[in-house]
């Protein structure tokens, strides 16, 4: 009775249990180098999800994602919202501090982020690792950099001449 008091339906209870495995603060750091902020992101996520209760919950929460369009918005909006947004704020400071090219395709960059870390989780097995974590930090700043560190267009420049 207490639980149905405080949730409204499974998913939120699911969703609450799920938040409370993963979700510990989230913070920004700023240590004045996007390497390094995204790293700091990066190695947290590596530490989450390597042998936790939580990448051992992570397939079946995904099969359960698929099926119950409420219980995707409940976890879209809940934990990786907080994630996505860290990550968020650190690529744009890294636009603004030249790192990354201006014309930044943010959604894409996080899914980039995020993409390797769960493929791994849920496809492959691979490891999660800190060679995972660097990697792939490194291949954001070098996939988007800015032109003419890179020596071409972006797509949208070349689409645009």
């Amino acid at each position: 009775g207490a639980i149905y008091r405080r949730y409204g339906s499974k998913d939120e209870l699911v969703t609450a249990a799920v938040a409370g495995l993963v979700r510990e603060e989230i913070v920004v750091p700023d240590t004045g180098s996007t390497r390094a902020d995204l790293l700091l992101l990066m190695r947290e996520a590596v530490e989450l999800y390597r042998g936790s209760l939580a990448a051992q919950l992570m397939p079946n929460l995904i099969a359960a994602i698929a099926q119950r369009p409420e219980l995707a918005r409940a976890v879209r909006d809940g934990f990786l919202a907080g994630r996505r947004a860290a990550l968020g704020e650190v690529l744009r400071r890294g636009v603004e501090r030249g790192d990354l090219r201006p014309d930044l395709d943010l959604e894409l960059a996080l899914d980039v982020l995020g993409g390797p870390l769960f493929y791994r989780l849920l496809v492959t097995g691979g490891p999660i690792d800190e060679q995972l974590a660097e990697g792939v930090a490194d291949l954001i700043l070098r996939g988007f950099s800015p032109d003419e560190f890179r020596g071409t267009k972006s797509t949208k420049a070349r689409r645009e001449h």
